[in-house]
């Protein structure tokens, strides 16, 4: 069996073969916006390295709980079961993007991680994890019966809310613009634009 990992975003879609020792092979990396949906990508790649996929393990930017997955920031949406029977997989895994990224965290020291700031950690406390890209992804792991558990969450929706009068000014302006004004607004790529064009008038070439 072929099992292939894939991350969809908001901007790009990632893919590799997971190996037998857990490692990857056939890396690739591709703009959503050059297909027109997850299936067409997921066959592009099959052709591209001459793999016949017989089960993949998805992560997805947005919601996943229904058989309809509504990519987040992009143009795809799919049904589960629509693209299991498409593909003709074995299994398939959809799970959201964040979550799965609080699973990998599990071990702060390991995955490459970097320590930014010094301090001190408490054993068995929860752990938080944001990642800005397209959009804004967080999500938690909090401890449960001796391991950790992914908590899963839309959490670059919720209300900005500003802390200095730089950010209230921002705020305001973005406020007369659209009804909900959320963290992902300004803390992500397009939340940079937003934050260049409140600010000078201009946009980024």
């Amino acid at each position: 069996m072929t099992l292939v990992a894939v991350d969809i975003g908001g901007t790009n879609i990632r893919l590799a073969v997971v190996r037998d020792d857990g490692g990857l092979a056939e890396h690739r990396s591709m703009l959503c916006a050059d297909f027109p949906s997850f299936e067409a990508a997921i066959t592009a790649y099959a052709d591209a390295t001459a793999i016949k996929v017989s089960a993949a393990s998805v992560a997805v930017a947005g919601p996943v709980q229904d058989d309809l997955v509504d990519v987040t920031n992009n143009h795809w949406s799919f049904s589960k079961t629509g693209l299991a029977g498409a593909l003709q997989l074995q299994q398939l895994l959809i799970i959201n993007d964040f979550t799965a990224q609080a699973l990998a965290q599990s071990d702060p020291s390991a995955n490459g991680n970097m320590l930014l700031l010094d301090g001190t950690s408490a054993d068995h406390a929860p752990l938080l994890v944001i990642g800005p890209g397209t959009g804004l992804g967080v999500s938690a792991l909090v401890p449960a019966g001796g391991e950790y558990l992914p908590l899963e969450g839309e959490g670059g929706h919720v209300g900005m809310s500003p802390q200095s009068d730089a950010e209230l000014a921002l705020f305001a302006t973005l406020r007369s613009e659209v009804a909900h004004v959320s963290a992902e607004h300004f803390i992500s790529g397009s939340g940079l634009q937003t934050i260049y064009r409140l600010q000078t008038g201009g946009k980024i070439l």
